[in-house]
């Protein structure tokens, strides 16, 4: 699945995380990706959390699970604090 993502998304930064595996992507790739990962089977959305990195501005995570396979992923999106936003991801999973 790895690959498939870096090809799908090259700008999307993978590593293993403490749950999981994060992808770090830009807010404007976030949907695109969202319902890529969910055509792979993370169609369980469990929480969406943020962290305030003060000067660095916001990081919104986004924990997501496979029922079938019991894996789990984070999608991991950068606001910066000019413009704390970041895509609506209720279309996705809605």
């Amino acid at each position: 699945m790895i690959d498939q993502l870096k090809a799908q998304f090259p700008s999307a930064e993978v590593t293993e995380g403490k749950w999981g595996l994060e992808v770090r992507v830009p807010a404007a790739d976030l949907l695109a990706l969202a319902r890529w990962v969910k055509t792979q089977g993370f169609t369980f959305p469990n929480c969406v959390s943020a962290v305030d990195r003060l000067d660095e501005g916001f990081e919104v995570y986004t924990h997501l699970s496979a029922p079938e396979t019991g894996a789990k992923l984070t999608l991991v999106v950068k606001a910066p604090n000019h413009d704390p936003t970041v895509p609506s991801l209720m279309p996705v999973w809605a």
